[in-house]
């Protein structure tokens, strides 16, 4: 008699197996039992084909496996998606940072938000670095110094155009000294680093940051020379990074020539403790 091809003990989700005289239930994958009773494994609570970035969900014999929010494939395979590489909420003026599974907006330097909406920060209405004889203008994400009519300077250190110069003293600190005093020569120098607009705003932080990085490669080697007083950063061009100096000089000591005044530099270029990789430098007297 085939058991299995009429009514029979085996449960309805066990197989029914015919032998002589008898008959053998057997549990479906997927279920464990004695096959006249069988229940549901749950694949979800034991080791599994789901990939670390997916949900499993158990089902009536198997499981699926989902790629979590944020995670791209199969759910035996995932990988993160970069939300920065498509249409994301980040805000025009801010920037994103992809991280596993999902990603942040964070507002640009100048502006102020939660990254999905940012603001411009004005920078005239607050504490700022324009000189007590400039004017401030805000731009977007910055703010420009100028020196008021009648005084000349970069907008954070101003003097009176017809008598004075301002410039960065050995300390490296903002000062100002009469013009006739002041004996300038003029050091333009290529770096090889990689050029940005922000450069060209003396109020950006990328100014500000190579300015700075300038004063502290350049002070040293010349603050203990006879009659050196001091800077000017004047500007920084395109190609690589061109920067144009001054080193001034007290008109009432001897003053060095041109090659006096290269030789530091070059010393440091030529053996290695220069800060920069050098590929040019000239100096003249203006």
């Amino acid at each position: 008699i085939d058991e299995c091809s009429q009514a029979n003990m085996c449960h309805a989700d066990a197989t029914c197996t015919n032998t002589p005289g008898s008959y053998l239930c057997t549990c479906n994958t997927g279920y464990t039992g004695i096959g006249t009773y069988c229940v549901d494994i749950d694949e979800c609570s034991q080791a599994n084909m789901c990939h670390a970035d997916s949900t499993c969900t158990n089902t009536p014999g198997s499981y699926l496996c989902s790629c979590n929010t944020g995670y791209t494939g199969n759910g035996t395979y995932c990988v993160d998606i970069d939300e920065c590489s498509q249409a994301n909420m980040c805000h025009a003026d801010a920037t994103c940072t992809n991280t596993p599974g999902s990603y942040l907006c964070t507002c640009n330097t100048g502006y102020t938000g939660n990254g999905t909406y940012c603001v411009d920060i004005n920078e005239c209405s607050q504490a700022n670095m324009c000189h007590a004889e400039a004017t401030c203008t805000n731009t977007p994400g910055t703010y420009v110094c100028t020196c008021n009519t009648g005084y000349t300077g970069d907008g954070t250190n101003c003097a009176d155009a017809g008598t004075e110069i301002p410039i960065f003293n050995p300390s490296g600190n903002p000062a100002t000294v009469p013009i006739e005093e002041a004996v300038p020569f003029e050091v333009v120098i290529r770096i090889e680093e990689i050029f940005v607009s922000e450069l060209q705003n003396k109020q950006s932080q990328a100014f500000r940051n190579l300015r700075n990085r300038f004063l502290d490669f350049l002070l040293p080697v010349y603050q203990n020379q006879i009659g050196f007083i001091g800077i000017i950063i004047n500007s920084f061009s395109n190609g690589s990074i061109v920067a144009d100096i001054d080193i001034l000089y007290n008109s009432s000591e001897p003053i060095p020539t041109a090659e006096e005044v290269q030789s530091p530099i070059a010393e440091a270029r030529d053996n290695g403790s220069a800060i920069f990789n050098i590929s040019s430098l000239q100096v003249q007297r203006e």
